[in-house]
């Protein structure tokens, strides 16, 4: 899993940072600064407080010129999130900045902030292509013209996270947008979804095989083969007649097997103690994996309320009684 994250208004806290210089540069403090700092309501929010257009582009050409501007900012909570999240996931940070040494301002801040160098670091405004050129499966940001340049020009990008904000909220819904309050929230999700998803190098999905029975890890193939043959060989009668390979579902008394459970117990203990290894020590041991899956299988049936046979190739007109008289 790549994921890719934007950086101003997600990790850095660009709106304060803006606010300050847009104070310096105008000489103006809006007594509303403080609510637009804690909130923005709209994406162009200085002209709701008394500021001009003429005002935000004095600001712009100042961060323009500005050396060390863009390594100011203060970070915003979800930087720890995002620091956990790398130590599992690649990271690349996509970001639309300008201003002098750009990419190494951004590298500097993040080095700061506690992120390795070699984070993969882009320069552009160009989202959509950017996380489609860098095989994103998840990617995250605030602005909601990149958002949609995501969704419609990353179409492998699976999950696109929108860090909620007021000036967001008109997006349209899609099945691969999902809003977060944090980057927290993001971080969770995912973190989540890794447990019950498996990713591979394919990009083939599929969901986690976790809590799932793992037949073939609890079962041995040449030990089922082995049995198979043992079982095979017992279904001959001693009056030359075969007996369907499941008659012993139609069923048998527990007390029957266990009798015989315990016969072959101590032949395969007498067998152990001798140290006779081969054919005569194998059967004792199916024996008992026989004996032992058929207390098993009844004591199974009669939990789950059954009276009747399971058996689906059952010997016609075979009866309890000669089932018990044949126990292995």
């Amino acid at each position: 899993m790549r994921v890719g994250c934007d950086l101003d208004g997600v990790l850095a806290d660009f709106t304060r940072g803006f606010a300050t210089s847009l104070a310096l540069v105008t000489g103006r403090v809006s007594s509303d600064l403080p609510a637009i700092l804690s909130r923005p309501p709209v994406w162009d929010w200085p002209p709701l407080i008394g500021y001009t257009q003429a005002d935000v582009e004095r600001v712009w050409q100042y961060i323009r010129t500005t050396p060390g501007w863009w390594e100011l900012l203060a970070p915003l909570p979800g930087l720890e999130a995002i620091r956990t999240l790398r130590l599992s996931t690649p990271l690349a940070i996509v970001t639309n900045r300008v201003g002098p040494d750009i990419e190494g301002q951004t590298r500097r801040w993040l080095t700061r902030m506690g992120l390795p160098p070699e984070t993969v670091v882009v320069i552009t405004s160009q989202k959509g292509a950017a996380a489609q050129q860098l095989g994103l499966d998840v990617y995250i940001d605030d602005n909601p013209e990149n958002v949609q340049q995501v969704l419609h020009e990353a179409p492998a990008c699976r999950s696109v996270f929108v860090l909620d904000y007021p000036y967001n909220r008109h997006l349209p819904s899609d099945p691969r947008l999902i809003r977060v309050s944090s980057v927290q929230a993001m971080v969770d999700q995912l973190q989540e979804t890794s447990r019950s998803v498996r990713v591979f190098s394919s990009g083939a999905t599929r969901d986690s095989d976790q809590d799932k029975l793992d037949y073939e890890g609890f079962l041995a193939p040449t030990v089922l083969e082995r049995f198979a043959q043992y079982m095979h060989r017992c279904r001959y009668l001693p009056d030359g007649t075969r007996r369907a390979s499941d008659n012993w579902q139609l069923g048998i008394p527990r007390p029957a097997y266990m009798k015989s459970l315990l016969r072959h117990v101590m032949t395969v203990w007498a067998l152990h103690r001798q140290g006779m290894d081969g054919p005569e020590l194998e059967d004792a041991l199916c024996a008992v994996l026989f004996n032992t899956q058929g207390y098993l299988f009844e004591l199974l049936r009669a939990g789950r309320g059954s009276t009747g046979p399971v058996a689906d190739g059952a010997v016609e007109g075979a009866v309890i009684a000669e089932a018990a008289h044949s126990v292995i």
